[in-house]
């Protein structure tokens, strides 16, 4: 009975905020900026452009909030998300092939590490005796922009066909890049640089 009417809540401000209304907006933001801010942690340097790549995406979805559609918390959150990730993606585009390094300073509640080893123990057996923490520093180690895309295939469960919507490529193009992706990472962990890793 709660969930039902939680839902009718949201579904109601929703709808108010496809007017622009700022009371509901204002709604959406404060019940769903953690969920935004651990996604879009993992892809920010500091606090100011973590904040800065939250904004953004609420922004964002107000912009393209479906009309007359409804929605769970679970199916919200969903479609959140999807715009969260075209949002970073984007932001990525613009300002990450510029940098050098980006940090993870926000610690999240899984570690990427693992996540990063489930998905590229599938590819290859060289990264299964790797730690997360081996791993971790690995991709820190990446180009921008190999990062950006391990990060959304590792994080984010993105498939070829997704990167290549996300970056307005073709399919062999995304391939492509991921493999070089991977291709860095083993280059990194490799035994010339092994005594590198995580100092």
């Amino acid at each position: 009975m709660i969930d039902n009417e939680q839902n009718k809540l949201l579904n109601f401000h929703i709808k108010k905020c496809f007017y622009n209304n700022r009371d509901s907006q204002k709604y959406i933001f404060r019940n769903y900026y953690f969920y935004v801010k651990s996604i879009c942690q993992y892809y920010s340097m500091d606090d100011d452009e973590l904040e800065s790549l939250i904004n953004k995406c609420f922004l964002r979805a107000f912009k393209n909030l479906p009309h007359g559609k409804t929605y769970d918390d679970v199916s919200f959150q969903k479609w959140l998300r999807k715009w969260a990730v075209c949002v970073i993606v984007d932001y990525s585009r613009k300002n990450f092939r510029h940098q050098e390094i980006i940090n993870f300073k926000h610690a999240p509640v899984v570690n990427p590490g693992i996540l990063w080893k489930r998905f590229l123990s599938k590819i290859s057996p060289v990264f299964q005796k790797r730690s997360p923490d081996e791993i971790h520093w690995a991709i820190s180690n990446l180009t921008p922009s190999s990062r950006i895309i391990l990060n959304l295939m590792a994080l984010e469960e993105f498939n070829y066909n997704d990167l290549a919507n996300c970056f307005g490529v073709t399919i062999n193009i995304a391939t492509d890049n991921a493999a070089k992706a991977i291709g860095q990472v083993k280059n990194i962990m490799s035994p010339l640089n092994a005594k590198a890793v995580c100092k």
